[in-house]
This record gives structure tokens, sequence and C-alpha cells, in this order.
């Protein structure tokens, strides 16, 4: 399952910092805006779709387009000397992996030729493979963009 995770470090208060995470994204209604885009208002320029807590936060990019290998983001904040410390972590989101796995099962065992149901297998899971590549890591890599222009300096992980 693709994962990616790194720090910012920020000379913000956790509050603040909080704060600045909340103006960064619209309200979350739940699975349907998340597997459909029900409820998404595209007219809203923030970038993400979630809710946030005192100190920890659960978001994803609101895109205009069908992706579903964007990352589901996932993040803390905490007090550190002279700032917060932003600690991110990007997954997929489970339902995903859940359709991917059940989409090479049924090519694996929909075949009575073992050596077509292994040609089939791997094909999907070539393109699945190529779905992330192309879906995940560059929606992943944008968000951290924007969260690390919004949010202040890169830390190093």
């Amino acid at each position: 399952m693709p994962f990616y995770r790194f720090d910012i470090e920020s000379p913000l208060t956790v509050p603040q910092t909080m704060e600045r995470i909340r103006g960064l994204m619209q309200e979350s209604t739940g699975f349907l805006q998340w597997a459909f885009g029900f409820g998404v208002s595209f007219d809203d320029a923030r970038p993400f779709i979630g809710t946030a807590q005192e100190d920890t936060f659960s978001m994803y990019p609101a895109a205009r387009g069908r992706n579903s290998f964007r990352p589901s983001i996932r993040g803390r904040v905490e007090a550190v000397p002279g700032g917060t410390q932003i600690h991110v972590s990007m997954s997929l989101h489970p339902a995903v992996l859940i359709v991917a796995l059940f989409i090479i099962g049924f090519f694996w065992f929909d075949e009575n030729d073992p050596q077509l149901a292994l040609q089939h297998t791997l094909i999907a899971g070539a393109a699945i493979t190529f779905g992330i590549l192309i879906g995940f890591f560059p929606a992943a890599i944008r968000a951290r963009r924007i969260l690390e222009k919004n949010l202040g300096r890169i830390g190093a992980f």
C-alpha cells in the first residue's frame, strides 16, 4: 500500500497552526462526498476536504476529477521549542485498497487455465500500480507543497 510521510516545522503555535489547517479545508460530509463528490463545492478555493480536532486532522485533496488514488491525509500537531511540528502521513483510502485486491482476486480465481489467470492477474496488478504511480504520488506531492507553503518551513525526515 502506498505510504508517504513527512514533518513540517512551523514558527506558529498549535492553535494558530490548527486554524490555518482548518482554513485550508472544506468540511467533510462523509463517504458519499469522498466517493462520488456529492456536496463538494468547487467554487470554494480551499484545496482539501476534511475535519480537524484540537491537535489532529484528517483530510483528502478536493479534486475535480475522479482520482480514486488520491491520498487520505492524517496529521498531528505538537508543540516544540520555537513553534510546532506537524507530523503528516498519507496513504490510500482503505476502500480503494479493498477494491484493488478484489479486482486482482477476481482475475486470479476467474480463469480455469492457471497460466491465463496469472497473465490476467499480472495485467490487473500492473494497471493498479500504474494508477497509484500517476494518481497517488503526484497528488501526495501537491498536497505536501500546499501544506508546506501555508504552514511553515519544511522539517527533516
